[in-house]
């Protein structure tokens, strides 16, 4: 009955004054003390029950040795049953398709090496806020915004470059804190090509570290943005600006929490939540259920709940807007490209060009609405298992 977890190699690192995090078979898990203390034991013990029940009497409450026995199935079947879960959600995760690695963890860690110094917590710290608001100063300063057809390309170049740079600036964070990282990848989310990054290590990292891993990618993606003003200032080439208030629209976008970007994680962090989509969703169901019977049982849950609410707000008032705003448009905008497309090939390049507002907007029209459908099923079936 104890050889389940117990004769896995563990390692523990302080969360808080009441949780650790615990790491085995590259899988974490959030933990409190006593469960920690019991798996101590059952180590020490080699997972003997009797000489393991010795031990717990001594630093606990005495119990019988079959009451003994029940505790450690009831909290090893716990983590057990969590680890399956990961394991489920990797095969059911729907929201990246057919995930390809394009560097594995040793390759991204070796190069990942170059930039490794710009982590260093005080200089990041000044050197991310100087970049953005370098950054935001270039829109606020952008009088119009137009590209010819040439410089979409351009513009279409250096996204797929800071793109991958986002993800590495990822993996390179990871890795100084952790010594550890996974690999980066390409795959297909919502029928667009996308990079990731595997930082799952950083999970055991302390909270700063953590803050700083999820604003690394766009931290590099600043850098990127200081190189193209440089250029700018040196040529004086309108266009150039205007990629690069392109490029900082795109940071920005990075930085909402109300999908799975860097601004959800940098909440998730924030609030010590490492669930805060799925809780505040069931929660905020909960509370629409009946508002005036919800028991909130910690600041957490009431945070949760704050989100779920504004997340659920927002997205709806984006949708409302944006439907007010282009009604039919969202819908033959994009039809209009594909035929286009097949019928006038040549004619497509200028056609995106001079649709390109709507077309970026319907592109995150139909996000949004993706991302809430997603959102919705799940928790749907999750009710029915419940009862």
């Amino acid at each position: 009955m104890l050889n389940t977890l117990s004769d896995k190699d563990f390692i523990f690192k302080k969360k808080n004054d009441n949780n650790w995090i615990l790491e085995h078979s590259e899988k974490y898990f959030i933990v409190s003390n006593e469960i920690k203390l019991l798996l101590e034991i059952l180590q020490r013990n080699n997972a003997n029950s009797t000489l393991a029940y010795q031990d717990f009497i001594k630093e606990f409450d005495y119990v019988s040795e079959a009451d003994f026995n029940t505790i450690v199935s009831k909290n090893l079947k716990t983590l057990e049953l969590d680890e399956e879960k990961e394991q489920n959600k990797k095969k059911e995760k729907s929201f990246i398709l057919f995930e390809t690695t394009i560097l594995s963890p040793k390759k991204a860690e070796k190069w990942s090496k170059i930039i490794q110094p710009l982590f260093q917590p005080t200089f990041f710290w000044i050197g991310f806020s100087l970049l953005f608001t370098l950054a935001i100063y270039n829109i606020w300063t952008l009088h119009h915004f137009h590209l010819d057809t040439k410089y979409i390309m351009y513009l279409f170049i250096i996204y797929i470059i800071s793109a991958f740079i986002h993800e590495f600036g990822h993996i390179a964070a990871c890795n100084r804190f952790t010594k550890k990282n996974g690999e980066i990848g390409v795959g297909i989310y919502f029928l667009f090509p996308v990079f990731y990054s595997n930082i799952t290590p950083i999970w055991a990292a302390k909270k700063e570290e953590r803050l700083i891993t999820n604003l690394a990618g766009v931290y590099v993606q600043l850098f990127i943005i200081l190189f193209l003003y440089i250029v700018y200032l040196i040529t004086d080439i309108h266009e150039i600006q205007d990629i690069i208030g392109a490029s900082t629209v795109i940071i920005l976008y990075q930085l909402i929490p109300f999908i799975r970007t860097d601004g959800y994680w940098i909440l998730s962090d924030l609030t010590d939540s490492p669930n805060l989509l799925s809780n505040s969703n069931k929660i905020v169901i909960n509370f629409l259920k009946n508002p005036f019977k919800l028991k909130l049982n910690n600041k957490n849950e009431g945070l949760e709940l704050l989100y779920g609410l504004f997340n659920q707000i927002f997205m709806i008032f984006i949708i409302v807007r944006i439907l007010l705003t282009y009604k039919t448009n969202l819908l033959t905008g994009p039809i209009n490209l594909v035929k286009t497309i097949f019928t006038h090939p040549s004619q497509a390049y200028s056609y995106i060009n001079e649709n390109i507002e709507l077309l970026f907007i319907s592109i995150v029209f139909y996000l949004i609405v993706f991302n809430l459908i997603k959102r919705i099923l799940p928790t749907k079936k999750n009710i029915q298992e419940a009862h």
